[in-house]
């Protein structure tokens, strides 16, 4: 009898590619020595083309998701901030939103990296960056003349089923290829603390428990993607 081998599986993508520029590809060692002073540069000098762009292609990881696995809240928030004037338009916002949530080959997100790492100022810090640029370092939060932990996005409560609460909700509850949140990756890896709080972040956003319907998730996903994803700097037009 023939032997016919089996075919190679295919490679899995990340499910939103982030948008590239051509004029500022970035290639082998550049790349790799990029990715490796997200652990430690402040990012400041940095323009948001080449974070876009600079993606391992072997994990699929950006460089939010290596500073965000030891917590390097100064690079997380260059990358995701650049200052108002950079991100002021629907489009930039949106780009923003793409780099926040990108997922690598094995599906995560940089907040579901910072979870499996259990590292707790990394998982604070994606969290609070996905909602504004302008967030706290978690290591200032003791700091209580000028800073209340408990106005920290992960303390907020949303009443709404709607809007920015829905996209947050999408964000805490997008599963990798394992079909796990970051909640579950952090229990699976005994970082229970982390999984705690992500947990009470998604029901501070879902009070009734609806997130344990996959169709209320998927409207939750249509709607980050209408507010968020692809939009044209003129028309304010959303491109899925």
């Amino acid at each position: 009898m023939p032997y016919y081998p089996k075919p190679v599986p295919p490679v899995p993508k990340p499910t939103l590619p982030l948008p590239v520029d051509s004029s500022r590809l970035l290639i082998g060692d550049d790349t790799q020595t990029l990715l490796a002073r997200a652990k430690t540069d402040d990012g400041s000098h940095l323009e948001p083309t080449v974070l876009l762009n600079a993606i391992d292609p072997t994990t699929g990881d950006s460089a939010l998701h290596r500073a965000a696995a030891v917590g390097n809240y100064a690079f997380m928030e260059a990358a995701t901030g650049f200052g108002k004037n950079l991100w002021s338009s629907p489009r930039r916002l949106g780009l923003r939103w793409v780099l926040l949530t990108h997922q690598n080959l094995a599906g995560d997100t940089a907040l579901h990296t910072a979870a499996k790492a259990g590292n707790m100022k990394g998982v604070k810090s994606v969290y609070r960056l996905f909602w504004s640029s302008s967030s706290h370092d978690p290591d200032e939060d003791d700091d209580h003349e000028t800073w209340s932990p408990e106005d920290a996005a992960e303390n907020w409560v949303w009443e709404r089923d709607e809007g920015d609460g829905l996209v947050a909700l999408d964000f805490i509850c997008m599963k990798n290829k394992a079909g796990r949140d970051a909640a579950t990756e952090a229990r699976a890896a005994g970082h229970d603390d982390i999984a705690t709080l992500l947990d009470r972040v998604a029901g501070n956003l879902d009070s009734s428990g609806k997130r344990a319907d996959e169709g209320y998730l998927r409207e939750a996903r249509r709607t980050a993607l209408a507010q968020n994803y692809y939009r044209d700097d003129e028309t304010h037009d959303v491109h899925v």
